[in-house]
């Protein structure tokens, strides 16, 4: 929900790259459309005729890392950038500056390069004191590797040596190996895993329910089950025959994926094979258990054979062809607060072509649109602990996403849940139920905003009316443009209430009035029943 004040107070690999640095990551069998444009040291931008998108433009930040493949903050409040590099170093960079001593230095153990690598990192929920984080990595082996670090006695470093191995895939294959993970609003860590690699899956494996291969999986690694739990609201977790690990199947290469930081729900870019690239979505309502299709299905077509049956398959909200790319790269939903008319969209790109895409949800249907032209080859997109998202050239720069629009002169207060949890004791006739929880309000706008409040109201859907019951109110001091503040949540619900619907977070004036917002600003601030 968003409230303005005017014043203070208010399967083949192919090679892109120029010699001697010869990748190949991520992967497609046929990019003979997109050409090639690896190796160029200059930013060639063109936006776009957008009508009614935003304009956008990268702005680079930083440049000369190896092979860098990601970009992501640890959100514990120091504002670090973290960046994994192919190789196995993780950097961080801190006050503008990359840190002389590697964050984690593993690459001894990490075979490279191709598709295998150091490919991911996700710190969990309360980072700073819980001190360990975790990576994804293909061994001396070529096998996937889910493993925990604990920081060093600095803090400032991670300790290679205190490595726990959480989950070993074997791969079959050299490619198709996965590579994201991340922890979802349930504290839960999902990762995405290829379907083993050659081309067109010639095992099965995406569609093999005994298998984690073409999967995206959900476990539980913070509960202190070792080495992981299986959450028991998975769905195959009583289903004859299925790995109870698998979130979702049917997937070839989601080779990026991430959660919206509002709303939590998924978007995933999965490579495609020879033909269609594709943008898979997941509500944050989703029980899992979703098919994506591979390999009976490219993107909306069928693979194997003209005619295929579409029963039971979740198809993508956004695909192209190869005559605009040939190797997908899943992004962010930029929730910044430097560029607000970029605010909700979801920005993706194309490994081999450099275009940037943006998409969004417009009530049933989602609008789609190339935005940016580069000769970048965007390997990655990530965002620091404000919200401001990234692209990631895996010939060693960092670009930041812009808007030539200007900031609201004036404040801009936004809030948004972080984590949402509805306790409940008695009897089901009468309950005595209470929430606790985390939230985040940002000044999006650009000036100061003066003390203000945030009000949590129960309700039966996205949008605030005056019958919804007034459960907590938190104060919230002065917050300088760009900033965030976290509150903790605790309240009780009236005695013998349930939440059926969920939760609305508001910024209030300081007499409690609401300003008016729209109902797109009311369903992000929603936090459904947990």
């Amino acid at each position: 929900m968003r409230f303005a004040w005017a014043g203070p107070f208010l399967a083949l690999v192919v090679l892109l790259f120029a010699a001697p640095r010869a990748r190949s990551l991520p992967a497609v069998a046929d990019c003979a459309p997109c050409g090639q444009n690896g190796g160029a040291a200059a930013l060639d931008v063109q936006p776009a005729q957008t009508g009614e998108w935003p304009e956008v433009r990268l702005e680079r930040v930083f440049q000369g890392f190896n092979d860098p493949v990601y970009l992501t903050h640890a959100g514990d409040g120091s504002e670090r950038l973290f960046i994994v590099e192919q190789r196995g170093r993780v950097l961080a960079i801190r006050d503008g500056k990359v840190q002389d001593q590697p964050f984690l230095d593993i690459r001894n153990r990490v075979s490279c390069c191709g598709e295998r690598g150091l490919l991911g990192i996700a710190f969990p929920p309360d980072f700073a004191a819980k001190g360990h984080f975790y990576v994804n990595y293909t061994d001396l082996s070529g096998d996937t590797v889910i493993a925990r670090y604990p920081l060093s006695a600095n803090r400032e470093t991670a300790d290679p040596d205190g490595e726990e191995i959480i989950l070993t895939v074997d791969q079959p294959f050299a490619n198709h190996n996965g590579g994201q993970l991340a922890f979802g609003r349930d504290g839960y860590l999902y990762i995405g895993m290829g379907d083993g690699g050659s081309a067109g899956d010639p095992m099965n494996f995406a569609q093999n329910p005994g298998s984690l291969l073409g999967k995206l999986l959900r476990i539980d690694v913070e509960s202190g089950s070792r080495p992981y739990r299986v959450p028991s609201d998975n769905p195959f977790v009583r289903r004859t025959g299925y790995r109870p690990e698998i979130w979702a199947l049917g997937l070839r290469n989601p080779w990026r994926f991430s959660f919206d930081r509002n709303t939590g729900d998924l978007y995933l870019g999965d490579v495609g094979q020879g033909s269609q690239e594709e943008i898979d979505f997941q509500p944050a309502s989703s029980t899992g258990g979703e098919n994506y299709g591979w390999k009976i299905m490219e993107g909306s077509r069928c693979f194997a054979s003209p005619a295929c049956d579409l029963g039971g398959l979740t198809l993508p909200v956004a695909e192209y062809t190869h005559a605009q790319g040939c190797s997908v790269t899943g992004g962010m939903v930029y929730r910044g607060a430097a560029s607000p008319t970029l605010r909700g969209v979801y920005f993706y790109g194309d490994f081999c072509s450099g275009r940037i895409w943006g998409l969004r949800r417009e009530g049933a249907s989602w609008r789609n649109r190339v935005l940016l032209e580069t000769d970048l080859s965007i390997v990655s997109f990530g965002e620091d602990e404000a919200g401001e998202v990234y692209v990631v050239d895996h010939n060693g720069d960092l670009f930041r996403l812009r808007s030539d629009a200007p900031v609201s002169e004036g404040a801009n207060l936004t809030g948004a849940w972080v984590r949402l949890v509805q306790n409940c004791r008695g009897s089901t006739s009468n309950p005595r139920c209470s929430i606790s929880g985390q939230v985040e309000v940002r000044n999006r706008g650009g000036a100061a905003a003066g003390a203000s409040r945030l009000a949590i109201y129960l309700s039966a859907d996205p949008v605030l009316d005056p019958a919804d019951r007034l459960l907590q109110r938190i104060s919230v001091s002065k917050l300088s443009a760009g900033r965030t503040q976290r509150k903790t949540v605790a309240a009780n619900l009236p005695t013998g209430r349930r939440a059926s619907g969920g939760f609305i977070l508001a910024v209030v004036d300081a007499d409690g009035k609401v300003a008016e917002g729209d109902e797109a600003d009311n369903r992000a601030a929603f936090g459904p029943v947990p």
